[in-house]
């Protein structure tokens, strides 16, 4: 029986992927006798179907159609309340009670004399591990790290591959911020690659994240401005999400020009020459640079400029015959021209976040066309519950291209089929089945 949920938790049906609501017909959870839960909607399909119904996890016979789940459903409820509190309140987020905060040691410096440490949030007696960054003593702006918690708490709400802030925690006359922990940086990820650097099919992948981060971002008119390896964060599913806005500004439009009122106290090896001196003058041209210069490091395992120290750099950087990042003959025909055009020291000469996609997304669609040809395989063989197969289609979809395209694309419209209508590995699923039919219209 649900007792409590945790604070980044979004309970969600496994056979359509919906996130469960507190009231209304289709999305209220309701459990069967094994304990499992589906969303109303999902239940009353199950049941319809002339076949034996049984949970769609464990298997397990449901004789009686499951009534609603009222102890999950008043959990959805007062978070759903909570919701609609902080968003009236969007500068400053959730208050984390002090005493339930324990912060341990510092993992890495972010930006303008922040600290980010592990930490333990306990919470009706249940412990999460998280992430706390804070200022040190030695750090003497409190306006610039209120404006990262506003800035922060604004994307972590309205944009869905940015880091996620679970509140804000005043302990000892210290300001914490709260971030849910992630399995490792981008950079980490790349040094604990073969050879230090990421397959081109990789690197597309994880860059077509970071752009739909970046086109989020920019939508709700906030430059990150900071982009490096160490401010992109992969979770457990090697999905990357945005974080330390110590950079970011908020402006009228992201499109437009914006002049800095101080400088910027980013990475100068992924720093785009307007980026650089007193008061510069940026755009969401300047994020493309960044990017690219990511891009660049994750195929050849080296930022660019490699060796150059960074005084020297910056000083490189402010010239004004400045010479352009070097973007190796090796790399195929389409990347490198890319990145050729991201590295134009005219910033309205770069592409739109929209050309980087169309540029990366063939090497992503092969990469997914093996994914689901793999996917397909394992639910052939009955080695995928629901709720993986389940998220392994939300995943894939999630990666830029609609299911339907990848499993004809695949050739997998007999064996998935096969594994709907196969004898005893014959399995029932909504999404599933949904799917076949949405696959077999179009191929």
């Amino acid at each position: 029986m649900a007792t409590q949920l945790a604070d980044d938790e979004r309970p969600a049906c496994s056979m359509c992927l919906e996130d469960y609501t507190a009231d209304g017909e289709d999305r209220v959870p309701c459990p069967y006798a094994c304990g499992h839960s589906n969303c109303s909607a999902c239940v009353r399909d199950l049941f319809a179907d002339p076949r034996p119904p049984q949970c769609p996890l464990c298997r397990a016979p449901s004789r009686e159609q499951p009534q609603r789940n009222f102890d999950l459903i008043n959990l959805i409820g007062e978070r759903e309340r909570q919701a609609r509190n902080q968003l009236e309140n969007p500068q400053h987020g959730t208050m984390i009670p002090a005493d339930t905060l324990t912060v341990h040691a510092a993992i890495a410096n972010g930006s303008a004399g922040t600290v980010v440490s592990k930490g333990v949030l306990c919470k009706g007696g249940s412990l999460t591990q998280v992430a706390v960054k804070w200022q040190t003593a030695s750090a003497q702006d409190a306006a610039a790290f209120q404006l990262e918690q506003d800035l922060l708490w604004q994307a972590s709400r309205d944009c869905s591959q940015t880091c996620r802030m679970l509140g804000v925690c005043r302990k000892d006359g210290v300001t914490y911020l709260v971030m849910r922990l992630y399995k490792c940086s981008l950079a980490q990820y790349i040094s604990a690659a073969a050879g230090g650097k990421l397959s081109i099919e990789e690197a597309c992948r994880i860059g077509y994240q970071i752009t739909k981060a970046l086109q989020e971002l920019h939508a709700v008119d906030i430059l990150h401005l900071g982009m490096e390896p160490a401010n992109v964060l992969l979770d457990n599913h090697n999905d990357a999400f945005l974080a330390d806005f110590g950079n970011a500004q908020k402006v009228a439009d992201a499109s437009g020009l914006h002049e800095c009122s101080t400088s910027l106290s980013g990475n100068p090896h992924y720093m785009a020459p307007e980026a650089v001196g007193e008061a510069p003058v940026v755009s969401c041209h300047t994020d493309a640079w960044s990017l690219a210069s990511m891009l660049l490091h994750m195929v050849t395992g080296l930022p660019p400029f490699h060796g150059l120290h960074s005084d020297e750099l910056l000083n490189m950087l402010r010239s004004s015959d400045a010479p352009l990042p070097d973007t190796p003959s090796s790399l195929p025909a389409s990347l490198r021209h890319l990145l050729r055009r991201c590295f134009q020291s005219d910033p309205h000469a770069r592409p739109t976040l929209g050309d980087i996609q169309q540029v990366l997304q063939p090497a992503l669609d092969e990469d997914m066309a093996r994914q689901a040809a793999a996917f397909c395989a394992q639910l052939q063989a009955d080695r995928l519950s629901q709720i993986e197969a389940a998220h392994t289609i939300s995943s894939l979809a999630k990666q830029g291209a609609p299911e339907r395209r990848l499993l004809v694309a695949a050739g997998c419209v007999p064996q998935l089929a096969n594994v709907l209508n196969g004898g005893s590995h014959s399995v029932q699923c909504p999404v599933l089945e949904a799917l076949l039919a949405l696959c077999m219209s179009q191929a």
